[in-house]
């Protein structure tokens, strides 16, 4: 099996089937969260959420930011469309030049 270098997984990001989302917060506290541990540690909080608002922008996600995402049983929430875009953007936060997509 080959093994990836760290430039390779620099470039690239995997987007899972069903992503593991906390039902209580909203799509714009789990990418800000994701943002925080994924982008440079040098950003601000300011250009973090810049780079975050920008995102949901391009995925059509700003009507649901701060509606919490809940779950298909008991917390009512974003629709599966929107949950999945929120995946997507999650994703998407370091910019990566090859997105894999299950």
């Amino acid at each position: 099996m080959h093994r990836w270098s760290k430039s390779m997984k620099r470039i690239t990001s995997y987007i899972t089937q069903d992503d593991m989302i906390l039902a209580t917060i909203t799509p714009r506290e789990h990418l800000l969260f994701m943002a925080a541990l994924q982008m440079d540690q040098s950003l601000t909080p300011p250009e973090l959420e810049a780079h975050v608002d920008h995102i949901m922008d391009e995925l059509n996600l700003t009507k649901c930011a701060n509606t919490n995402v809940g779950d298909q049983s008991l917390v009512r929430g974003i629709s599966g469309g929107e949950r999945r875009r929120v995946s997507f953007a999650a994703g998407l936060l370091g910019d990566p030049v090859v997105l894999f997509v299950d």
